[in-house]
């Protein structure tokens, strides 16, 4: 890929200039393509007993300077990387001390136009993907370099033949951990859904011309039905209308399959109000089959948090209830488990929709969703 980092177990800024200074008097000017500076907020203690050094602002912002001077002077881009840390280390950090550090590193690139700020501090991590307060281990590795790998991209600094491995594994760690394992800033889901998305196209148009289009299909089947509803729209957006038709037709077969592996399968019916609901005699063909569970899940709080709103939508569920239904009837913040098996959505309003059945966390795998209208 034409990147290198220049890293070395607890080295400071200073040090980690003059390994690079030493690597480029000894490679031609352009042979590295950009240098991953790694920074840290914080000189970290030895121990738990030391407590957290802030960083020197004005020695490392000269010492920043010249790296950046270094790395473009031999036809490399200089990118600053701020990497996840442990919730325990990092729930003592000093917010203005952030800002100071995140404000020096901001000045410095914008001084640099040829350069880039990938700052993944605020990217949370399940704690059992660290292997001890500041460094992953190599699951939580896999997960922050597919995030580093997709920021890169959206900087223009790699390219998705960088991406796309013959052994397909960043599709397959992209599949297995996101979206539900890292939470990082809303702002960056819809970019990282779409650049996904374009790098799958990449992938399938490179397979395909070394391997058969069914095995191809069959792969790209696989990687997405591990992924989430809301990757459709922009994969319908960048493949061809054939291939993405062919490739839903797989999807919800494998979804279907699945479902009727379960001993019992769970049919739930989701609706904002009562006026949305005709379908008894839907919810009684199901009712009547022992392979089948179905359930109506009604809110009960409302659109608009007042009394009087509340109380027409808990006489709603009691009408349902005394027809004979299976009423699940909470809060729309209690609905909090994504719904597994088969849910049919009618004509939901996004801004009211439950987390339970939002697109973006269902999986294609587990749940058949349908969309139904009158």
């Amino acid at each position: 890929m034409g990147g290198v980092i220049l890293a070395d177990d607890n080295q400071d800024l200073l040090q980690s200039y003059s390994i690079a200074k030493n690597v480029f008097e000894h490679v031609g000017s352009g042979t590295i393509k950009f240098v991953i500076i790694g920074l840290s907020p914080y000189i970290l203690p030895k121990n738990d007993s030391e407590p957290l050094v802030a960083w020197d602002v004005k020695t490392n912002a000269l010492v920043l300077e010249d790296y950046f001077k270094l790395c473009l002077d031999n036809g490399a881009k200089p990118v600053v990387v701020v990497l996840p840390v442990h919730s325990s280390l990092k729930k003592n950090y000093n917010a203005d001390v952030l800002k100071t550090f995140r404000d020096t590193i901001n000045q410095v690139v914008k001084k640099f136009q040829s350069s880039a700020f990938i700052d993944l501090l605020d990217v949370t991590l399940s704690n059992v993907r660290f292997q001890d307060k500041t460094h992953l281990n190599s699951e939580g590795a896999k997960i922050v370099s597919v995030l580093l790998s997709t920021r890169l991209y959206l900087k223009g600094i790699l390219y998705p033949k960088d991406l796309c491995a013959a052994d397909n594994e960043f599709f397959y760690v992209f599949a297995k951990y996101f979206p539900q394992d890292a939470n990082f800033p809303n702002d960056d889901k819809p970019l990282i859904n779409l650049v996904f998305c374009i790098l799958a196209c990449e992938d399938f148009n490179r397979l395909s011309k070394t391997m058969p289009k069914e095995e191809c299909m069959d792969l790209m089947a696989r990687v997405f039905s591990e992924l989430t509803y809301s990757y459709l729209a922009n994969l319908a957006d960048v493949l061809p209308k054939d291939d993405f038709n062919e490739l839903m037709n797989r999807i919800f077969k494998m979804t279907v399959e699945n479902i009727r592996r379960k001993d019992k399968i769970k049919v739930g019916f989701y609706f904002d109000f009562s006026a949305h609901w005709c379908n008894d005699d839907l919810y009684n063909v199901f009712a009547k089959d022992e392979r089948f569970d179905p359930v109506v899940f009604m809110p009960v709080d409302g659109w608009y948090n007042n009394q009087f709103d509340k109380n027409d939508f808990q006489k709603d569920a009691k009408k349902f209830k005394a027809r004979g239904l299976n009423v699940c009837d909470k809060n729309r913040a209690s609905f909090d488990t994504p719904m597994e098996g088969i849910l049919f959505r009618f004509r939901p309003y996004p801004e009211f929709i439950p987390p339970a059945f939002k697109l973006a966390n269902l999986k294609l795998k587990e749940t058949l969703v349908i969309r139904a209208c009158w």
